[in-house]
């Protein structure tokens, strides 16, 4: 989650966290923060210290010997500057894509997961991002498979009422582009709901759903069958005429299958 907040506010993390710990500036806005009363992201708070514990790093803590330094209303020792500058080092590279992969080589999916299936609504939310962020390197997709996205990812999907459908939909339509994924979410049976969605769905998830379920009928006439048994071809037809453009090549693809597919049947039985 780190990394997602240095890549979408476009600029290096060192820089944003020893500025915004001496100026005490929004680091999207660049204004400065008129007081400190602050609301803590425990989530990003928690996912900092697994991944320090996991890699053996202390975290920086404030040591009484050491000189502090204020600046814009704020305070920072040397020692807390030097500490932090160290994480920092850990944690950052010059490459996004790098970046990624070392988050991911450790046990942050694990953990992530967890924090998905235990946390409140809205840090539920955060960590899907830092998953959705995580798994666009490839060599994370089959980590996040391994620790078992897929069963919460269908649970969402399932309990439409509990605001995390978008979420859900656009990791699993990354996933589903990865072998592992895409044989891990067709285990999970998730055609039905999937169809459901792209009959009912908002625009976006209506494209996530049809993605997912072209990855997972593309060379798999099972996952074909049970997506024309649970009446994909007239929802299809729809969203080819009335989705996204995304959705719509999506679902022209997917009817092109099906058409295939009833005419090889037809040739059998002819």
């Amino acid at each position: 989650m780190t990394c997602r907040l240095a890549s979408k506010f476009g600029i290096n993390l060192r820089q944003t966290v020893l500025e915004f710990a001496t100026t005490i500036t929004c680091p999207k806005t660049q204004q400065t923060l008129v007081h400190t009363a602050l609301t803590p992201n425990y989530v990003l708070k928690s996912l900092i210290a697994l991944w320090c514990e996991s890699n053996g790093i202390e975290l920086p803590k404030k040591q009484g010997n050491c000189r502090t330094k204020k600046c814009g209303g704020s305070s920072l020792s040397d020692c807390d500057r030097t500490a932090i500058g160290a994480l920092l080092d850990k944690l950052t590279s010059n490459d996004i894509e790098q970046q990624r992969a070392a988050v991911g080589k450790k046990d942050a999916a694990t953990a992530l997961i967890k924090l998905l299936c235990e946390g409140t609504p809205t840090g539920k939310k955060d960590v899907a991002t830092a998953i959705f962020n995580l798994s666009i390197y490839q060599g994370n997709k089959a980590r996040a498979v391994k620790a078992g996205i897929v069963a919460p990812l269908i649970q969402f999907l399932k309990d439409a009422g509990g605001g995390m459908v978008d979420e859900a939909l656009a990791i699993m339509a990354i996933l589903a582009s990865h072998h592992e994924g895409r044989v891990a979410i067709g285990q999970a049976k998730p055609i039905h709901i999937l169809v459901e969605v792209i009959r009912t769905g908002s625009p976006c998830n209506r494209e996530n759903a049809a993605a997912v379920l072209w990855s997972l009928c593309t060379g798999d006439p099972l996952q074909l069958k049970l997506a024309k048994e649970h009446g994909a071809e007239a929802a299809l037809q729809e969203l080819s005429e009335n989705g996204t453009d995304k959705a719509k090549r999506k679902a022209g693809s997917i009817l092109e299958l099906l058409q295939r597919m009833e005419g090889v049947d037809n040739l059998q039985s002819s």
